[in-house]
């Protein structure tokens, strides 16, 4: 997938209710730059006091991500930094 294309297409039904479809083929692999992605649309997310509801889905309907979420490590504490922003 070129890189300057987003992994997730955000439909917004409506004001309190999104959509957001992942879509990182060939088989909608979990990488590093859909962290990068999802952190900035969290960030959209807790800025929007309209949305109330995020339903995500996948454009692979065989997707990696249930079977990534069923063989997910322990969940660390916090994500690593950013590249290029200092811890504050």
């Amino acid at each position: 997938m070129d890189t300057n294309e987003s992994q997730f297409k955000v439909s917004k039904v409506t004001p309190a209710y999104w959509r957001l479809t992942f879509n990182n083929p060939p088989i909608n692999m979990l990488d590093p730059q859909t962290i990068l992605e999802l952190q900035d649309l969290v960030s959209e997310f807790e800025a929007d006091p309209q949305l109330k509801v995020v339903v995500f889905d996948s454009a692979d309907p065989i997707s990696s991500w249930r079977i990534s979420m069923r063989r997910a490590p322990p969940r660390r504490r916090q994500l690593p930094p950013r590249p290029g922003i200092r811890p504050g």
